[in-house]
């Protein structure tokens, strides 16, 4: 009896620290469309992702990135580095996420 339960106890010390740390070290990541642009990928939650609005149609100028889900668009300002620059960095939230550029008439 008290060999198995010194079994018990050492498979315990040995398998409880990894069980404890395996669910760390996979961290979840997320799907990132970027429309009229580039930077399209799947990202962990946090990471700055750079991301650049394609050429603006002609007879128009880029404008401003929105994000939002499918359901939701919304400009969220502190997403990106700079809403307003063609080329920026965007912090990847814990969820899919669609960013879009837009453009506007000169």
């Amino acid at each position: 009896m008290r060999r198995k339960l010194l079994a018990v106890i050492l498979l315990m010390a040995v398998a409880a620290p990894a069980l404890a740390i395996w669910p760390f070290t996979s961290a979840k990541t997320y799907p990132l469309t970027v429309t009229n642009g580039t930077g399209s990928g799947t990202f962990k939650a946090g990471a700055k992702v750079s991301i650049s609005a394609n050429p603006a149609p002609a007879g128009m100028q880029f404008s401003a990135w929105l994000s939002g889900g499918p359901d939701a668009w919304g400009t969220r300002p502190s997403d990106f580095a700079n809403p307003n620059a063609a080329s920026t960095t965007f912090t990847m939230p814990a969820a899919p996420t669609t960013v879009q550029a837009t453009y506007s008439g000169q």
